[in-house]
């Protein structure tokens, strides 16, 4: 009856291949499964209809009185894999620079994870939330692969994005002046990651450009004025 074949349930048809009497004349007949022969003295027929699963065909050949011969072969139908869905991208911090997956759980067939850009260890591969660790700040682009068979495998991707850690924040020094003179000039640091803004914390006072670090001040007020300069960057603790 010809060797067994496995194909993708996506194509329900396929040729058989059994071989061609010399004595007798040859016939073939569904046994298990589904599927139509298309001609079935042919050895060579095509098959259309088959089903997810085993689908068998018996080859018969017969000559006169004498017993049939028989052999049967099996098309076996993989079903097609779970589409895949590796879940939303995220952003996180560069400290700790972890993060855990979100694929979807396979129905049919099997998922595994691999990296395909930037930098990262990816724990348990086959487990659709697994950890991440050392990852590096940028993107961080992880596959989610889930596979059955002879099908085609569904892919999908999701991007860790690592923020990182913003600049440490000095606002400068205190600054003590006569009450006669309401403003001053602040002196933060510039940051070289992430963005500054000034905020009044205690006292009075209107910062004129709250992100220059070194923005004037007007409308102080007599004892302590506390303003604070506050950098921050995505994901990360400010500073």
């Amino acid at each position: 009856a010809g060797p067994d074949q496995t194909q993708c349930e996506t194509t329900t048809t396929a040729t058989l291949a059994a071989n061609t009497p010399v004595v007798g004349t040859g016939v073939w007949t569904v046994i298990a499964g589904t599927g139509v022969v298309t001609t079935p003295t042919d050895p060579n027929s095509g098959v259309t209809g088959l089903s997810s699963g085993v689908n068998t065909f018996e080859w018969v050949i017969t000559n006169g009185t004498c017993p049939p011969s028989t052999d049967q072969i099996t098309i076996t139908l993989d079903a097609a894999p779970t589409v895949s869905a590796a879940g939303p991208d995220q952003s996180v911090c560069e400290t700790p620079g972890t993060a855990t997956l979100a694929g979807n759980v396979p129905a049919v067939g099997t998922g595994v994870w691999t990296l395909t850009a930037g930098t990262g260890t990816i724990t348990t591969p086959a487990d659709p939330a697994s950890g991440l660790t050392a990852l590096a700040i940028g993107a961080n682009d992880f596959t989610w692969t889930i596979s059955n068979g002879t099908c085609p495998p569904s892919v999908d991707v999701v991007t860790i994005n690592v923020d990182e850690n913003a600049t440490i924040s000095d606002a400068g020094p205190d600054q003590t002046q006569c009450e006669t003179t309401t403003t001053a000039t602040l002196a933060a640091n510039t940051p070289v990651v992430g963005t500054g803004v000034w905020t009044v914390i205690a006292g009075t006072g209107v910062v004129t450009t709250p992100t220059d670090p070194n923005s004037g001040v007007t409308g102080l007020s007599s004892g302590v004025n506390t303003f604070e300069w506050v950098i921050t960057n995505g994901t990360c603790p400010p500073s």
